[in-house]
Formats: structure tokens, sequence, C-alpha cells
């Protein structure tokens, strides 16, 4: 059997969403718009004997991180035929990409796993969290009003205004995507049973929203809400739109929503009832070291250095001695150095993303290093714990 790793062709596309189809089990009725939003060039197939075997595919992306938005690939839609698995072929496909993602700038790749052991391998590493939460909707009426905010709803004429909205929070909250034009157009969707309302600021400008579908239960009594997105950028803008979901509580038993761990929801409400309702921690791999560390953010205030010896058997560039220095909210990494810290590529990126810390790291042998040294790194990646609300 002879196989050939390449990018794909617009005429591939189709026998692309039918191997995407049967591996995640997607409905024939999405074919259509996925094919819409397909773009051949940032998919990468395994060929055997001619046929599409294998599959991934990168989003173009960027991703907060210390208030800057990196460049980021979002490998998605990993697909091996049934009658293929178990031979590295997908592998092999994300090999192909990773060199493509250095090729095009893009510096740090996230993903979704279906198996951590698999992409840990390849260097990617858990890099945050993507959750929902369930709450009594009654309990929404318990936040303090906000007489002075003004809320209405909004269609898709304001859609401009939401995105700028969301740009501004998100740059404060690592993880969180910089959403391309083709992924607002998959939220929401205006065709669908959306409500949607924003919060307006004193000048007329949307400073929070929220947007949600309304789900029948299954006893058919009522309906429970689930939140697809809300965005608040102050107190005021908080306690208005999730009062305003509060409102349907005498209907609504439940509401549903996704957001962060500590979220700032939890202290405004008298009495937090929430539960989780289904999460899953995504992953981050470093493609390009020294160009994440570039296009990343830092605490404006701090001023450190750090030698690094890192270690990364797929990505042979990002191996060796490296200096780290940063000054002025920027980071800086160049070759040199004594390698006083040592850790992998996957080590490297789950601090990248603040998910975790030198101390956890150091417990399950994963870093090596001298106190002050691992302090500083734990200072230089000090931030907002990350999250998504996005899923790919």
């Amino acid at each position: 059997m002879r196989t050939v790793v390449r990018v794909l062709e617009a005429s591939d596309l189709g026998e692309a969403f039918e191997l995407d189809r049967e591996a995640f089990n997607q409905p024939k009725e999405v074919r259509e718009r996925w094919l819409a939003h397909a773009e051949p060039e940032r998919f990468h197939g395994v060929f055997a004997d001619g046929r599409l075997v294998a599959l991934t595919q990168v989003h173009a992306f960027g991703q907060f991180f210390g208030g800057r938005s990196v460049p980021m690939g979002g490998v998605a839609s990993v697909a091996t035929a049934p009658d293929q698995r178990g031979k590295g072929l997908a592998t092999r496909a994300l090999l192909d990409a990773l060199a493509a993602m250095r090729e095009r700038g893009e510096v740090i790749s996230a993903l979704f796993p279906a198996s951590t052991q698999l992409y840990r391998k390849l260097g990617w590493e858990v890099g945050g969290l993507y959750a929902f939460w369930r709450m009594p909707t009654a309990a929404l009426l318990r936040l303090p009003p906000a007489p002075e905010k003004r809320v209405r709803r909004v269609g898709a004429e304001d859609l401009p205004r939401l995105k700028q909205c969301y740009a501004r929070y998100a740059r404060g909250v690592n993880g969180l995507l910089d959403r391309s034009d083709n992924l607002w157009s998959w939220r929401p969707n205006w065709e669908a049973d959306v409500y949607a309302f924003a919060s307006l600021d004193e000048n007329g400008d949307v400073d929070g929203y929220v947007y949600y579908h309304q789900k029948n239960r299954s006893d058919g009594f009522g309906y429970w809400i689930d939140v697809r997105d809300a965005i608040a950028e102050n107190e005021a803008a908080t306690r208005a739109l999730w009062r305003l979901v509060g409102t349907s509580a005498t209907q609504s038993e439940y509401v549903r929503f996704p957001g962060a761990q500590q979220q700032p929801l939890l202290l405004l409400l008298p009495d937090p009832q929430r539960e989780p309702a289904g999460q899953i921690h995504w992953m981050l791999r470093v493609v390009d070291v020294a160009g994440a560390i570039h296009e990343r953010g830092f605490p404006p205030g701090l001023t450190a250095r750090v030698e690094l010896e890192i270690a990364d058997e797929v990505c042979s560039w990002n191996a060796g001695r490296f200096v780290l220095e940063v000054a002025d909210g920027r980071g800086h990494l160049a070759k040199g150095g004594r390698g006083t810290v040592r850790l992998g590529v996957g080590a490297l990126a789950t601090l990248y993303t603040g998910f975790t810390s030198t101390h956890a790291l150091t417990a399950v042998g994963r870093i090596d290093g001298a106190a002050a040294e691992l302090a500083a790194l734990d200072a230089i990646f000090a931030g907002p714990a990350p999250f998504l609300l996005d899923e790919f």
C-alpha cells in the first residue's frame, strides 16, 4: 500500500466530509454548511493508494494570552478510517500540520482531545477548561437590580457591536479566542430560535450581551435555558443581563451556561447554587517557542530572566538552551544560556497558558530547577485562569 501525506484540494472535500462524518457521527444535513466553510489548504490528509484514510484540519485563530492575541492553529477533524486505525496515520497528518503551522506563523496550537495520551506524545498538554454549569433560573432573581442599565433586544444588525464588546472583554482573559469572521458566522445562528439582549452604557454603546435558546424539558412541562454566550464588561451589565435571564423562572427550571471555574457571577449571587453540567480540558502546544514568547503579553510591572533547557522530540527547532527575558509587558526568547531550568515543551505549554504552576510540574517530575528561577517562571506566566467559550 502506497501512502502519501499532502494538503487537500477542493476536489477532496467531499471525501473529507464523509471521513469526518463517520468519525464524529455528523448528521448528513450539515454537509453543505460544512463544505461552505471548509478551506482545502487547511486540511492535511493521508492517502493510501489514492484513498483518503486519515485527516486533520487546522483553523486560523488567535488566542488571547497576557492581553495579546497570539496566532494559533486550532486543530480539529482528526479522523482515521475505521479499517486503517492503529497505524499512526493521524499522527502523520498532525506532523505535516505542525510544519505548516510554523511556516504560517501560527506559533501555538490548541485542540480538544479525544485521547490526551495521543496528543501529549506529540507535545500538546492540558491548557485550560471548557465547561458548562447549571443553576436554578430563580437564583438569578436574587441578584441586586441594576436600574441604571438599559437592556434591549438585539439582532443580526447589531453583530458588529457585539463583536467589539467581546473583543474588549476577551483581551483580559487568558485562553479566549480572538474570533474570526468565519467563527462569528456560526455564533449566534440568527436563523435558529435565539433570544439575544445587550446592555448599553450611558453613551448607548454595548458593554455586555447574552444570547440563549429555550429547550423543551423531557417531561413536556416548561423549558430550560441554554445560554451560548454571556459577556459583561462591568458589574451593572452582569446584574442586568443575568437578572433578565432569571425573569423566565416561572417557566424555566434551570439555566445552563458556559464559563470559567472562577466566574464573576458567583461573586454577586447571595447564595450561588451552581453545579457542573459537562466539561473538557483543552490542550495547547507551543509550535514555535521563540515566536510564542514574542507574541504573548506578560505582567507589565515584571522584569525577569530565566535560563531554560527545552526538550522537544517532535519539533527540533524548539529544542535546546534558551534565555527567557521579560520586561515592560513583553517577552523575548533567544538561544543561549546554561539551561538551569529543564523542562519539556509540554510542560512549557501548560505554564504558558497559566493553567498550572512549577510546583505542580515539579511534583510530577516535569520540570527541574532552582527555587528562585521556578518562582520567576510562575510570576512570568501568572494571570487569569485560562478557559475557552468556543469549541472547534
